[in-house]
């Protein structure tokens, strides 16, 4: 019985060691897709990276997968609903704000309007609807694995992305008479769909934890 137990738990070592290395190698891989747009945005495509580029449209899709994974735990797990419904709502703000390229042509500053609204009602329906499963779920999603990659992935996107690729900041001194507005596009715009890709991943990581411990 003794032998079988460390073999058992030597089993269980083996697959958290390859668990791991998958995990590594998955984000490794995927790490590599910002600077894969942004090369076919810039070198093959020859657009610049302007609002309507690859680029732009996989941070798009990135944050519409966000949006439907956490709308789909809301959904389908009343017990956690209203956090949910506040996450969701909040990368759905995310969404239209990324579109503010195609809402700009009505109106500048266009996407602002819709961004609060669904803000608004996200946040409503949270609070007056099921505000008792707010701060459980909230809990649990900050001890759960997708936590770090969220937090990642935030301050890629609302911090780093803005002052590492910030031209006036850096670049500008750095380039000297050879800077072009060009070069504080590729940074901000590759810093922002890698924090989005981290959003992705811990998005995915916790819709498998709830699915797991629903089971």
């Amino acid at each position: 019985m003794p032998a079988l137990h460390v073999l058992d738990r030597h089993a269980e070592s083996y697959r958290a060691i390859r668990q791991a290395a998958l995990l590594f190698f998955g984000v490794a891989l995927l790490s590599l897709l910002p600077p894969l747009t942004v090369y076919l945005d810039v070198v093959v495509f020859g657009n610049g990276l302007a609002e309507a580029s690859l680029t732009e449209f996989v941070q798009t899709l990135a944050l519409l997968a966000i949006t439907f994974l956490y709308a789909q735990v809301a959904w389908r797990h009343k017990n956690r609903r209203g956090f949910f419904v506040l996450a969701s709502g909040f990368f759905a703000s995310m969404l239209i704000r990324e579109q503010d390229q195609f809402l700009d042509d009505i109106n500048d500053g266009a996407w602002v309007y819709p961004a609060l609204l669904v803000a608004v009602c996200a946040t409503s329906y949270a609070v007056i609807k099921c505000g008792d499963t707010i701060i459980v779920p909230a809990a649990d999603f900050i001890r759960s694995s997708g936590f770090f990659p969220a937090v990642a992935g935030l301050v890629i996107l609302l911090v780093f992305s803005r002052v590492f690729g910030s031209g006036n900041l850096i670049w500008e001194h750095v380039m000297g008479n050879n800077y072009k507005h060009l070069y504080k596009s590729v940074i901000q715009e590759g810093l922002e769909l890698l924090g989005y890709l981290f959003l992705l991943i811990s998005a995915l990581r916790l819709r498998v934890d709830v699915q797991r411990n629903s089971d």
